[in-house]
C-alpha cells in the first residue's frame, strides 16, 4: 500500500485547550465586571433621579405656597388631638411642620345686605367660602373665622356667620360694616344712593407637617356647626370630601399625602436677621498647670469663625483676647481650653448682638430617599431644597 503523503492534521493539545479557556474567562470576567460597574452605576444615577423627581413636584408646590402667604409662617410640631397645632417654641431647633394662610378668593367686595340689615354680605360671584376659611378686611380691620355662609344665586353673593379670636360668633348686626375709628367709611353710610364697599379676601389656613416619612398638606376646616354657625369642630384635615357643601358628617384626617420617603423628620427652621459674633470672652476659673501655648476653642452657638488666644500668668489663664469674632451666632457658644496638663478652665462669651429671628423667611433642609430601593440593595438619598423661602405679602395679623 503507498503511504499518504499529504499534510498531516493534528488537534489541539490539552494545554493549549486550557489556555483558550483560560483567556476566554479572563477576557469575560472583565467584560462582566465592566458591564456590572456600569449598570451600577446607572443604578445609582437612576436611584437619586428617582429620588429627586419623587419629590420635585411636591417642593415646588411647598415652595410656591410659601412665597404666596399672606401671613407669617409658623412652625409647628404637630397636630394635637383636639385639632390644635402643637406650636414649636425654640428659635435654634428645626420643626416638623410649618402653617400659614393662603388667599383663597379676592380681592372682592363686601358690604351690607341691603336687604338684611343683620347679615353680612360679599359679592363672590358664587363661589362661597368654605366653613373654616376667614374673611379678611384690611381697611376695616376684620379677620374672623367663617363659620357658616348662605349663598343667593341670584345676585352672586354670600351671607357670611363670623366667629372671633375667642370663638364667640359675632353679631352681625353691630359688626357689619362697621370701620374702626380713622379707617374710612363704613357700608351704612351712602353716597349718591349708593352703599360704600371695602375690599375683602376668602383666606385658607394651611399646614404641611413631615409625618411618617411623608410630607402632608391639611387644611383647616370647621365641620357640623349649626344653623346658626356654632358648635362645631376646627379639624385639620384632606378637604377633598368636606369641600362640596358647609354641612359635614366625617372626612379624612390625615391630611393629603404629596411626597412619600422623606428622610428628614424636622426639615423646617426659623432664619436668623443678623450675623451675631463673639465679642469677648470673661474667665471666670483660671484653673492650674496651663502652658502658654493653651489652645483656646469656641464651638456651638449655631455659628463659626470665632477664635481667640489665651493669656496665661503663672500657669493660669488670666484673660482671652478674641482674634476673629466669627459670625452666624443664634445662641452663646461654649468655650474650652486644652494644653500640657491644664485643667479647671472655664470661661463665658458676650456676642456682638443678639440674635433675633427673621421672621420673612422660612428656611427648607428637606430631602428624600430612592423609593425603589432595587436588588443590589443600594438606597440614594437626595436634598431635594436648602434653601431660605420669603413670603411676599403679610395681608393678616393673626395666624
Amino acid at each position: 500500500m503507498k503511504p499518504r503523503t499529504g499534510p498531516r492534521r493534528r488537534g489541539f493539545t490539552l494545554a493549549e485547550v486550557m489556555v483558550a479557556v483560560s483567556c476566554f474567562a479572563v477576557g469575560g470576567t472583565m467584560i462582566f465586571v465592566l458591564l456590572n460597574s456600569a449598570m451600577t452605576l446607572y443604578a445609582k444615577n437612576m436611584s437619586v433621579n428617582t429620588a429627586h423627581q419623587d419629590t420635585r413636584r411636591a417642593v415646588n408646590r411647598l415652595l410656591r405656597d410659601i412665597h404666596a402667604s399672606v401671613s407669617v409662617p409658623q412652625l409647628i410640631d404637630g397636630i394635637n388631638a383636639d385639632g390644635s397645632f402643637q406650636v414649636h417654641t425654640s428659635n435654634t431647633t428645626a420643626a416638623a411642620g410649618v402653617a400659614f394662610q393662603l388667599v383663597s378668593l379676592g380681592p372682592t367686595y363686601i358690604w351690607k345686605d341691603p336687604v338684611a340689615a343683620n347679615l353680612i354680605m360679599v359679592y363672590d360671584n358664587n363661589t362661597p367660602p368654605k366653613p373654616g376659611q376667614r374673611l379678611i378686611v384690611p381697611l376695616w380691620g376684620i379677620e374672623s373665622d367663617i363659620t357658616k355662609f348662605t349663598s343667593a344665586g341670584a345676585s352672586a353673593h354670600s351671607n357670611l356667620f363670623l366667629m372671633d379670636a375667642a370663638g364667640n360668633v359675632i353679631d352681625q348686626t353691630t359688626t357689619a360694616g362697621k370701620a374702626p375709628t380713622g379707617q374710612g367709611k363704613n357700608s351704612n353710610t351712602k353716597k349718591d344712593g349708593n352703599d360704600v364697599y371695602a375690599i375683602c379676601y376668602y383666606t385658607e389656613r394651611v399646614a404641611y407637617l413631615v409625618q411618617n416619612g411623608q410630607l402632608r398638606l391639611y387644611y383647616r376646616r370647621y365641620v357640623n356647626a349649626n344653623s346658626s354657625g356654632q358648635n362645631g369642630t376646627w379639624m385639620w384635615l384632606n378637604p377633598r370630601n368636606f369641600d362640596a357643601t358647609g354641612s359635614v358628617v366625617a372626612g379624612d384626617t390625615n391630611g393629603i399625602v404629596v411626597a412619600r420617603d422623606i428622610t428628614s423628620p424636622t426639615p423646617f427652621s426659623a432664619v436668623w436677621s443678623n450675623t451675631a459674633g463673639v465679642a469677648s470672652v470673661h474667665v471666670t476659673n483660671g484653673g492650674s498647670n496651663y502652658p502658654n501655648s493653651t489652645t483656646v476653642t469656641i464651638t456651638g452657638g449655631g455659628g463659626s469663625g470665632a477664635t481667640a488666644t489665651a493669656v496665661v500668668s503663672n500657669k493660669t489663664i488670666v484673660g482671652v483676647n478674641v482674634t476673629n469674632s466669627g459670625s452666624g451666632y443664634t445662641s452663646v457658644p461654649s468655650v474650652s481650653f486644652s494644653g500640657g496638663s491644664g485643667s479647671g478652665a472655664a470661661a463665658t462669651v458676650s456676642l456682638t448682638t443678639s440674635p433675633t429671628t427673621d421672621d420673612r423667611y422660612v428656611h427648607v433642609q428637606i430631602t428624600a430617599s430612592d423609593p425603589t430601593f432595587n436588588n443590589r440593595n443600594y438606597k440614594a438619598t437626595s436634598s431635594l431644597a436648602d434653601a431660605d423661602m420669603p413670603y411676599r405679602s403679610r395681608l393678616c395679623s393673626i395666624q
